[in-house]
């Protein structure tokens, strides 16, 4: 579930006691046309308040004046009972409907959208979301293997054109993630990858590079699609061609061991679509060596708290189980690295932020925590020891909410599962995921 910036906004203000209502109960509208000069808005239901009470108070639309606008705010400069008609400074920048809803707040709604968006930060620990990540494959030396940096300008990441042909992200028929790759062929196309910039080729001559993936195949009588590796760009160890019967045929048949030769200028490995021939690509790995060094999708906050290893490679949407010193990673194996990220930053009215009830309470609670604090320092004598007191009132508050098992669980405290087999250490802002004792 996820609360959008109005309402989150809406409720802080009910909590703070900051947020007017019609007296039947709803989010008060204009009863009649603002002037023409769009220096004013009505409300007649308004009328039970004093003159002038709402000076200096700040008016919100949160539609703009017509309803078809985007969110708009301005101050009450002067405010006549008898009519409920608010002059506004500065003045809206259109003609205010009749029935367009509004709010009017004592306390800035930048500072209330600043608040909510501070607590999120300040309760992370309660308030987060739960994420999973298989964009790594274990010693996979492949960019983009999974080909979830979509198409772009007809090419894609990581991976070089080879012959004509149209490619196309496809979510509808896909193996893991989000996308596979479908390549239409005009004559012998594909796409290619080099590594032999990513291999120590003193080192690696005579190993054997290892080559998996996912093909499917539009035709009926198959030689359509394979995988083919190059050593010097004229010579090829072919895999088997797809076999026509318009299903997804995994690492079993799709699937190269060659050895690196002393004379390779390159170590090329091509995904290759028949002249004229409609195919589908995913998942396509390739390793040599033990790659024990990995650097961590940014989408974490502060690191993962468990990785899980995919359990059979033919089956990318299967079981998955922890590693642990009884289960070390295992070459072509997609990892599912589980973690927190932080709830979205709310910037525009239209926006929403991942969280509902009950845990937004606890959002609240540290907002007018957040609140209190931060106007301290610029009040004094009795107003400074009354927001004291708020601030730490709603700092028990948000104690006290946390420690309801109804509003979250336990948390788990980072790398609560590494079992000596993974580690992770920080460059920076970037993570580095480690690997051990394989």
């Amino acid at each position: 579930m996820a609360t959008t910036r109005q309402n989150l906004r809406r409720n802080l203000s009910y909590l703070m006691g900051d947020f007017i209502l019609d007296p039947s109960g709803p989010v008060p509208t204009c009863s009649a046309q603002g002037a023409a000069d769009y220096s004013t808005a009505i409300d007649a239901l308004l009328a039970y308040y004093d003159d002038d009470y709402f000076n200096e108070w700040f008016f919100v639309l949160p539609a703009g004046p017509t309803g078809s606008g985007t969110y708009e705010v301005t101050r009450v400069s002067d405010f006549t009972s008898s009519s409920g008609t608010m002059t506004l400074s500065p003045v809206a920048s259109a003609r205010i409907a009749s029935a367009q809803p509004f709010e009017l707040h004592r306390y800035s709604p930048a500072w209330k959208h600043l608040a909510l968006n501070a607590a999120r930060l300040q309760a992370i620990d309660v308030l987060h979301l739960p994420e999973a990540d298989e964009s790594l494959i274990v010693d996979n030396l492949l960019d983009n293997p999974s080909f979830e940096t979509a198409v772009s300008g007809g090419t894609i990441s990581g991976w070089t054109k080879k012959g004509t042909s149209t490619l196309s992200s496809e979510t509808a028929r896909r193996v893991h993630g989000t996308y596979s790759l479908k390549i239409i062929a005009t004559g012998v196309a594909g796409v290619e990858q080099d590594l032999v910039n990513k291999l120590d080729m003193d080192q690696t001559v005579g190993k054997t590079l290892h080559v998996r993936a996912w093909v499917w195949d539009n035709a009926t009588l198959g030689d359509q699609a394979r995988i083919r590796v190059s050593f010097d760009g004229s010579t090829f160890t072919d895999g088997d061609y797809h076999a026509g019967d318009h299903e997804w045929e995994g690492p079993s048949v799709h699937q190269i061991d060659v050895v690196i030769p002393a004379d390779a200028s390159e170590v090329m490995v091509s995904c290759e679509v028949a002249s004229d021939g409609t195919s589908y690509f995913d998942l396509v790995t390739a390793w040599v060596d033990k790659v024990n060094r990995y650097t961590l999708p940014t989408n974490f906050y502060r690191g993962p708290v468990k990785i899980d290893q995919q359990v059979h490679m033919s089956r990318p949407e299967g079981d998955y189980v922890p590693i642990t010193r009884n289960s070390i990673p295992q070459s072509g194996r997609v990892l599912r690295i589980k973690g927190k990220r932080i709830l979205s930053e709310v910037t525009a009215e239209t926006g929403s932020m991942e969280i509902s009830e009950p845990e937004d309470q606890i959002l609240y609670a540290h907002a007018l925590e957040w609140l209190a604090d931060s106007n301290i320092g610029m009040a004094s004598g009795a107003v400074r020891e009354d927001l004291e007191a708020d601030k730490q009132r709603w700092r028990v508050k948000a104690a006290e909410l946390r420690s309801r098992a109804s509003i979250k669980p336990p948390y788990q405290p980072i790398y609560a599962e590494q079992n000596g087999v993974w580690e992770i250490k920080w460059e920076g802002e970037t993570g580095i995921l480690l690997l051990k004792n394989r």
